[in-house]
């Protein structure tokens, strides 16, 4: 006999997939394929109640050191465009600023750079254009351990940014 909570979360994710992704309702994010991988009812709960998520006050300050952290890193380059600042929540722009910039011959850092292969969006933390055409991503954590879920991060993000 097949556990009932263990099929629903199959039937759930599988569901979030279709729905979604197969039929391109939106593209799907690092964020939540990260999210999937480390569970599924946040997945799902993220994607249909967003609304309804509590937010515990330990978890919420690990998510503030983490914002501070990546804060201070992107502060040592000061000429850093910040495309979240630049363009809310309009993904689109973040994808062809960061394509018109990587044309261009001048070095630029870019918070946020936007990349998009087969339908997955990408947005790196640091993008570090150099002057003789090469480029650096830095993906920012607040840790010392390379993580099952750092690895699936980084993973994501070079899988989409090779392309």
């Amino acid at each position: 006999m097949i556990n009932n909570s263990i099929f629903d979360c199959f039937y759930i994710y599988f569901n979030v997939i279709l729905n979604h992704y197969y039929h391109m309702n939106y593209q799907l994010t690092k964020s939540k394929y990260i999210r999937g991988l480390q569970c599924d009812k946040a997945l799902y709960l993220n994607e249909y109640k967003k609304h309804e998520g509590i937010i515990s006050a330990e978890t919420r300050k690990k998510f503030d050191k983490g914002r501070e952290f990546e804060a201070s890193f992107k502060n040592t380059f000061a000429d850093g465009i910040a495309l979240d600042k630049k363009y809310g929540g309009q993904m689109s722009k973040y994808v062809s600023f960061t394509k018109k910039i990587l044309k261009q011959d001048d070095e630029a850092v870019l918070f946020e750079a936007g990349f998009v292969y087969n339908e997955i969006l990408v947005l790196t933390d640091v993008l570090q254009k150099r002057q003789d055409g090469s480029v650096v991503i830095y993906e920012i954590k607040n840790s010392t351990e390379l993580t099952d879920v750092i690895r699936a991060d980084l993973s994501i993000q070079y899988y989409v940014c090779r392309k």
